[in-house]
């Protein structure tokens, strides 16, 4: 269930912010940034569907994930920062 993926609070995805965008960035810079860092840090598996296989912790690690996972893991960020 993905939905579970990309609600609520996350440690690990607070940790990333803290490294990616600055505390006091705007919206849009943040959100820029966040695009960035998931478009630079990580490899397509080149699968694709709409279902994930890992769990978003798991595709972090890796650097890389299917295009659902990456897709998420950009929500999922951006939710984190309430954009």
């Amino acid at each position: 269930d993905f939905g579970e993926q990309i609600s609520g609070q996350s440690a690990w995805a607070e940790d990333i912010l803290r490294q990616v965008v600055a505390e006091n960035a705007s919206d849009t810079a943040s959100a820029r940034k966040i695009y960035q860092w998931v478009q630079s840090s990580f490899t397509s598996t080149g699968r694709q569907g709409i279902f994930i296989k890992n769990s978003l912790r798991e595709v972090v690690k890796k650097k890389s994930g299917s295009a659902a996972e990456l897709n998420l893991l950009l929500i999922a960020l951006l939710r984190q920062r309430f954009i």
